[in-house]
């Protein structure tokens, strides 16, 4: 089965959205797969085999971040989470979850293409999350992986910082993507053009 190119939800386009600002980068991560799972009566046991399957060690715990080699889970309330990893290959993780999890399962469902996921690095990051996010990222910026689901501005995100080096990743609904770019880009006193 042929699959259509992805497009850009910031521009309509085939190609990713990238924007230096004075103290950050803004990048839309277009190739970016997610997939929500929510469980139903896991064991400990389950879990374990619902990591093996993935390849990665299951974070339980909300807020917890969790990279593997090709896959991050990012656990949103107990037995809850958001996969992320090349939307290459969110068909076969979907295909693979159905099939061994179906009776541990309330949902799994592919959000890849609804949802616009934007990453932010760079020496003022931190800054500029601070001021439109209502959490406070300097007290939870030095425990390394977490993630968290808020407000920028009036809408809400799922942001994440996979590790101290790699940045900030906002994840957005697509019908948002625009509003939430603009919020980014004109916190650093850009120009807000798309």
């Amino acid at each position: 089965m042929d699959s259509l190119t992805r497009q850009s939800p910031l521009g309509g386009v085939e190609q990713a959205r990238h924007s230096k600002c004075a103290s950050f980068e803004l990048l839309e991560e277009i190739n970016l797969g997610i997939i929500k799972v929510v469980a139903r009566g896991l064991s400990g046991g389950d879990i374990k085999a619902f990591g093996e399957v993935l390849g990665v060690e299951i974070p339980t715990v909300p807020n917890e971040y969790v990279s593997g080699e090709y896959l991050d889970i990012a656990c949103q309330a107990p037995n809850e989470w958001i996969l992320q990893c090349d939307d290459r290959e969110i068909r076969d993780l979907e295909d693979n979850l159905k099939k061994q999890f179906v009776d541990k399962t309330a949902l799994i469902c592919d959000l890849t293409d609804g949802r616009c996921a934007i990453r932010i690095s760079g020496d003022g990051a931190i800054q500029v999350l601070t001021s439109l996010l209502p959490i406070d990222l300097n007290a939870i910026s030095e425990k390394g992986a977490w993630c968290a689901t808020t407000i920028l501005s009036e809408i809400a995100v799922f942001v994440a910082r996979p590790n101290k080096s790699s940045g900030f990743r906002i994840i957005v609904d697509q019908s948002y993507a625009s509003y939430a770019w603009r919020m980014l880009e004109g916190a650093d006193g850009g120009d807000n053009k798309l």
